[in-house]
């Protein structure tokens, strides 16, 4: 049954998806630029950086993996979780895009901002079971996408951080 608040949940966790993140991780990069803010410039490229690893690392779970989504099940149809190639947003459910590039985003902020950094874990939590609660994920989902979003900024930022290293006249620390 859809209710009001039902829907305003589910309004509220599509800002964890991928177009919204994105225009924020970019209106933070120019704002880094046009201010000359090395800090906030450097934050908000590991952000782009760390998403889109995000994205990828998603897509190859859901590339390969058949889950189905909560709300499908409500409609009769079975449960299952396998390995699979379906393209079927149905089937799509593992891992949560929104928790990847949500944790992703939080914890580049985090990196540079660490003034900022349980509010950014705390809304990319939020986020994340903001995906249950619209019935889009099951928690494991949820806790996959989390885990996949700090791996991505994890490897982003380690590239980098050597890129700096090598390239220190192009990307200064």
């Amino acid at each position: 049954m859809t209710t009001p608040l039902s829907k305003k949940i589910a309004n509220v966790g599509k800002i964890a998806d991928e177009p919204p993140l994105l225009v924020v991780s970019g209106a933070l990069l120019a704002i880094g630029l046009f201010s000359k803010n090395p800090k906030l410039t450097r934050s908000a490229g590991t952000m782009m950086l760390a998403h889109g690893l995000a994205i990828a690392i998603k897509n190859l779970g859901k590339n390969n993996i058949d889950r189905t989504r909560p709300s499908s099940t409500k409609n009769g149809k079975r449960y299952k979780m396998e390995l699979g190639r379906s393209s079927s947003k149905d089937l799509r459910s593992f891992p949560s895009g929104h928790s990847a590039g949500a944790m992703a985003l939080a914890r580049a902020l985090g990196r540079h901002f660490p003034q900022y950094r349980n509010a950014a874990y705390a809304t990319a939590g939020v986020l994340g079971v903001m995906q249950v609660a619209r019935r889009a994920h099951f928690p494991s989902d949820v806790a996959a996408g989390l885990l996949v979003g700090a791996v991505a900024e994890d490897i982003g930022s380690r590239f980098l951080r050597g890129m700096q290293r090598r390239l220190p006249d192009l990307l200064p620390a």
